[in-house]
């Protein structure tokens, strides 16, 4: 497809990674950087990342740090990475055990998107084109549940009956319509947060379930869109069950879902919901909400196209006892003995309570303004030890991770001890 880009001389170079989450680990990000210093990669080099979402992801990750940023350009193969990934600032690979823990912010120069691809894509990856789509037309309603639907006929939806397992095909003229529609609904969000941090977030619906799933059962077993219709009908439930969504509108919400996911049942043997859920409860999210340890954070809709939240995320946070009973119904089972959570503990620690407290001090403020960023506070003072351990303080996170190195540690290795006073964990790293 990209053989005549080397016709007038430019040298092409390849780089052919494995498909799906799979791309997406330490090692190819490593033999990424290597290969384009091996291939004389240079600022005025230009990066394509020709594929699905998962190889944009750390393409995009790749192109942004190597120089501080090549130029950049996505020709997505997918219907989710044309409609749902290359519409994001976000880059990441999978680190530790965990899902899309490593990343940047970071934009491409071009997106070129030949909906030609979607035409031979496998059923599973064009599904999970449409879960995304279904994603948004829960969250927006009018236009992008219209357009769901009617990719499927109003007579599924009226019966409610998700329809036959057989092959779904969509023509030329529907792919277009979605793939604009998916545009649209990250556009209309990302003009105003671009990064995802606040209003942006509504795109996490369903995904604390999704991704804990996917990664219970292994990286690719199940296709990213469908995991989000199933931790979509996660959140129904919890929903329900918080006396936030009525049951006849969980009803409706649900049948517009499972027109997906009638056509893709969970496989079997299904993983343990210890697994599952020590996953969930080491979401990317977490700490967003100061949860306590026994919640967990996701999106709640009371009907289709309504969200509800107090919190400028949109996110909200629940008891993760529901997500459990839901897990339950759906036929998971506990595991007592044997198989326990297979990335590393994850300890939840309550940040102090109250309202911050800063002690004052004799610190200067200057605001440090970098273009279109917010100004960054910055303070400067002399033997101001003690408004240095308060400021940090003040911040109220889980917990303190202090990277340092061997001189700064032989001498002042005391300065930061005091931050844990108020029972905040520490974590040094001596380099």
């Amino acid at each position: 497809y990209l053989d005549a880009l080397g016709a007038d001389g430019t040298p092409v170079h390849k780089y052919v990674l494995p498909c799906g989450d799979q791309c997406k680990a330490m090692k190819h990000l490593l033999g990424l950087i290597d290969w384009s210093f091996e291939r004389g990669g240079t600022r005025s080099s230009v990066v394509v990342g020709f594929g699905g979402g998962a190889l944009m992801n750390i393409t995009g990750l790749f192109a942004g740090i190597v120089y501080r940023g090549f130029r950049l350009v996505y020709v997505p193969t997918t219907l989710l990475a044309m409609h749902d990934v290359t519409t994001s600032l976000k880059t990441s690979i999978c680190h530790w055990g965990r899902k899309n823990n490593i990343g940047i912010y970071y934009a491409p120069t071009l997106i070129l998107m030949d909906l030609a691809f979607c035409r031979t894509l496998p059923q599973d990856e064009l599904l999970s084109g449409l879960g995304e789509l279904c994603k948004n037309a829960a969250l927006f309603g009018g236009d992008h549940a219209r357009g769901f639907v009617e990719a499927f006929s109003k007579d599924v939806l009226n019966e409610c009956t998700g329809g036959e397992p057989e092959s779904l095909t969509l023509d030329d003229q529907d792919l277009v319509k979605l793939t604009r529609l998916g545009v649209r609904a990250k556009m209309d969000i990302l003009c105003v947060d671009a990064t995802e941090n606040l209003q942006g977030m509504v795109f996490e619906y369903g995904h604390t379930f999704s991704h804990a799933m996917e990664k219970a059962y292994g990286d690719g077993t199940i296709p990213h869109g469908i995991g989000v219709c199933y931790g979509m009908l996660c959140s129904s439930f919890v929903a329900e069950k918080l006396g936030i969504m009525s049951p006849e509108a969980r009803a409706e919400h649900d049948c517009m879902v499972r027109l997906l996911t009638d056509r893709w049942a969970l496989p079997e043997p299904k993983p343990s919901i210890n697994r599952i859920m020590g996953y969930a409860m080491n979401d990317s999210k977490r700490g967003i909400l100061a949860e306590e340890p026994h919640e967990i954070t996701d999106l709640v809709v009371s009907k289709i196209g309504r969200i509800v939240s107090d919190h400028p995320s949109n996110l909200a946070k629940f008891d993760k006892k529901y997500v459990e009973e839901w897990f339950e119904m759906m036929g998971f089972q506990w595991e007592h003995a044997a198989e326990q959570f297979a990335a590393q503990d994850f300890e939840v620690a309550a940040g102090a309570s109250g309202e911050a407290h800063v002690v004052e001090g004799t610190m200067e403020l200057d605001y440090l303004n970098f273009a279109d960023r917010a100004p960054i506070p910055a303070y400067t003072g002399v033997d101001v030890q003690p408004e240095v351990i308060s400021r940090l303080r003040a911040m109220k996170p889980d917990r303190f991770l202090v990277v340092t190195d061997e001189a700064v540690e032989q001498h002042y290795s005391s300065y930061l001890d005091a931050l844990g006073a108020d029972g905040t964990p520490v974590h040094k790293y001596v380099l």
